[in-house]
């Protein structure tokens, strides 16, 4: 009965803390996800092994050992530094920021940071205004056929209404906002997202080269250190060395705000083996956004 009530209270508990667990550690919602998704696989892996186990050990030895692991695995989960250390086998290409370094989530301290900053006065609609007289007012696009890309632009339309930044956002078709943003500087802030046709952070660390402006680098980034520190990785073979400049280097595009990651999507691959041959496993799923090999390589069941 204890057990049961101590697996029901878990249970109850991770599903509580949540929201503390994305404020503190981060990792949006598919972080959140694994978070309860992990719990339960790992329970229900063991369940069947660990009874057997207690029908040779004996059930009130094996018990107290269960309780010992629930205490130390508990413990450890509540000293986790970030998602990635509470969730085991998190993407090790994504840049690990520290909490402390974490840009401000909360609407109180954005607040502060633009009074000290000068953007106390608001005009009558209450958007900020710079000391000159100038508002706090940008222009927002998206592609309006990504319904995520939408959504997303207007909850950061939202978000930025709430600390007295006007964004006007305006959706359009894929082909008009490409043009925009690459032939014109007629935007302030757009939303889209990149893919990689690869397991390896090298194409897209290679996005915001300064050599890639007027090619892939949408948001014009210069920044020599960055450039360095790719070159640096690139021909590095070393694999722990390699993600410490990979790290550095995402930091500081991190630090230097040229994007603003709102999520890391998972995207779910299938294919029909009843009508088709000759796909294979590849790292991060059988069909990436710009592989062909799995394309050219199906044929007919």
């Amino acid at each position: 009965m204890l057990g049961f009530f101590i697996v029901t209270l878990d249970a109850l508990v991770v599903s509580v803390a949540l929201p503390a667990i994305g404020h503190d550690l981060g990792g949006g919602i598919t972080g959140l996800q694994w978070v309860v998704d992990g719990y339960t696989l790992l329970f229900a892996a063991l369940l069947l092994s660990a009874g057997a186990f207690s029908d040779r050990a004996g059930a009130r030895r094996v018990f107290g050992i269960g309780i010992g692991l629930f205490v130390a695995a508990s413990a450890a989960c509540g000293l986790a530094p970030a998602i990635g250390v509470l969730v085991a086998g998190s993407t090790r290409v994504r840049g690990r920021i520290r909490h402390g370094e974490r840009n401000v989530e909360q609407p109180g301290v954005r607040l502060q940071l633009l009074d000290g900053a000068g953007y106390s006065a608001r005009n009558g609609d209450g958007t900020r205004e710079a000391p000159d007289g100038t508002p706090l007012q940008f222009r927002l696009i998206a592609i309006e056929s990504t319904t995520v890309d939408v959504r997303a632009a207007q909850l950061f339309r939202d978000a930025a209404a709430n600390v007295g930044i006007k964004l006007d956002l305006n959706t359009m078709d894929e082909n008009t906002l490409g043009n925009i943003v690459y032939s014109t500087t007629d935007w302030d802030l757009f939303v889209w997202g990149w893919d990689s046709g690869v397991n390896d952070p090298d194409y897209l660390l290679g996005v915001p080269l300064t050599s890639q402006i007027g090619g892939n680098n949408d948001v014009y980034y210069s920044n020599p250190n960055y450039d360095a520190l790719y070159a640096e990785q690139a021909s590095e073979r070393d694999l722990t060395k390699r993600i410490a400049l990979v790290d550095q280097a995402q930091q500081l595009y991190y630090e230097d705000c040229a994007y603003i990651v709102m999520w890391y999507q998972d995207k779910l691959q299938a294919y029909r083996s009843d009508l088709w041959t000759g796909f294979a496993d590849t790292p991060g799923g059988i069909v990436f956004n710009f592989t062909r090999a799995n394309y050219t390589n199906a044929q007919p069941a």
